[in-house]
């Protein structure tokens, strides 16, 4: 009886293992249906007018903004969405504030290196290289829904 015991205790124990590691694959497949661009390349897209979507795959509030990106995406809209993963240091080394970092406006730059960013989700509007509009904690108290409101308009 201890055995059979020892070995469905074993078994629930892998079996949540197995459930919570294929939930983590779940948030980056659905992230990677999102056409992703890089911090170095990310202002010199071949488009007049496009949308930079950032966001971390451990973010509560990114995730609840991903399946209206997906859908935007998905109806074929007019501007081009691009999003970047914060966390991908490999790629995006230096878009992400450190410590003590005081935020300044970089609408207007054309330099990718001007943009730094506290918080996910944030959402930028490029207009000819430029950037030209930014939602975040470090523009607004309500990032979220002012990104959802963006995209669904």
């Amino acid at each position: 009886m201890k055995n059979l015991f020892k070995i469905l205790s074993l078994c629930i124990i892998f079996i949540f293992i197995f459930i919570l590691s294929s939930c983590e694959k779940e948030k980056e497949i659905s992230w990677n249906k999102l056409t992703h661009t890089t911090y170095s390349e990310m202002l010199s897209k071949e488009h007049d007018y496009y949308y930079l979507l950032f966001y971390s795959p451990d973010c509560k509030f990114c995730e609840e903004v991903l399946p209206v990106a997906i859908n935007y995406q998905k109806n074929n809209n007019a501007y081009p969405i691009y999003v970047i993963n914060i966390d991908d240091l490999k790629n995006n080394s230096g878009l992400k504030a450190s410590e003590g970092y005081q935020y300044f406006s970089f609408i207007g730059t054309s330099n990718y290196q001007d943009v730094i960013l506290e918080n996910v989700p944030a959402f930028i509007v490029v207009k000819n290289n430029v950037v030209d509009l930014l939602i975040s904690s470090q523009t607004t108290d309500r990032p979220k829904s002012e990104i959802i409101h963006w995209l669904e308009n």
